[in-house]
């Protein structure tokens, strides 16, 4: 038997993922989200199918496709807060270095108090609700943890329980992801990819219109492994791309032809 000429075009897939929301169809600058573990289209179809009642088989003799859509799976490890806010329809806050004075906490005997701000650089003094009495630190109460802002009130010492204290300290600079505190917006995903297959050749790929989930899951301990964020979401339909477009109007992949690509034979 004669052997065809094989033309098949290996894939393997690596590179950089970017961002951006959109303003009339098109994104209002990418921003670079830091290493993608894993980034995967999957196109689908809604069908209705026709089964015929005659030769009491039921068979499906007709299929119509009356919805397509592409859904998406999403998995990065970069932890800074933009992109943790993305995962989790939040915002990002900076709280910056400032002095605290007299902030009003209650103390309870042999437990811990937090304060209001983290990154605590110098912790001043704790004193009763108006300054008068200043406790001493290692009789009334210990600091536990700076970076946390963490205060263990001791039950040896004058402070009596649920006593009014008010706290001084110094903080530094640090940021803050808000969950949920703002609408779910749409954003447009570029891939600029490697073929690993074919010496590294380009891959690029649009979508036009991406809706995410929140994440699946926010990992906060985990010893065995790297944190992993996973996300799913929808590259959706995009009414804002041109009909005769080369685009398309979901998604594009862009990649060098096989000529181009040194094909090997």
């Amino acid at each position: 038997m004669a052997q065809v000429r094989d033309n098949t075009r290996l894939y393997r897939g690596q590179g950089q993922v970017f961002l951006g929301t959109r303003i009339s169809g098109k994104p209002a600058g990418l921003e670079f989200i830091g290493n993608v573990s894993e980034l995967m289209l999957n196109p689908q179809t809604e069908k209705i199918e026709h089964t015929e009642s005659q030769t009491g088989n039921n068979s499906v003799d007709k299929v119509i496709e009356r919805a397509l859509k592409v859904e998406m799976t999403f998995t990065t490890d970069d932890a800074g807060s933009q992109n943790m806010a993305r995962r989790v329809f939040g915002t990002v806050t900076t709280d910056a270095a400032a002095t605290i004075t007299a902030e009003a906490h209650k103390a309870y005997l042999g437990k811990y108090l937090i304060l209001d701000n983290i990154n605590v650089q110098t912790f001043t003094s704790l004193t009763d609700a108006g300054g008068n009495t200043t406790y001493v630190a290692g009789t009334d109460y210990e600091v536990i943890d700076l970076a946390a802002g963490t205060i263990l009130i001791l039950g040896s010492g004058a402070i009596t329980e649920g006593q009014d204290v008010e706290a001084n300290y110094e903080t530094g600079d640090s940021e803050v992801v808000s969950a949920f505190s703002k609408p779910n917006v749409e954003y447009w995903l570029r891939f600029n990819g490697l073929n690993t297959a074919e010496n590294n050749n380009p891959v690029i790929i649009d979508c036009f219109k991406v809706r995410f989930a929140p994440a699946d899951d926010v990992p906060i301990i985990n010893d065995d492994d790297f944190a992993e964020y996973k996300q799913s979401g929808h590259c959706l339909f995009d009414s804002c791309q041109p009909v005769s477009g080369k685009l398309g109007r979901y998604f594009a992949v862009r990649q060098l032809t096989a000529a181009d690509a040194g094909a090997d034979c």
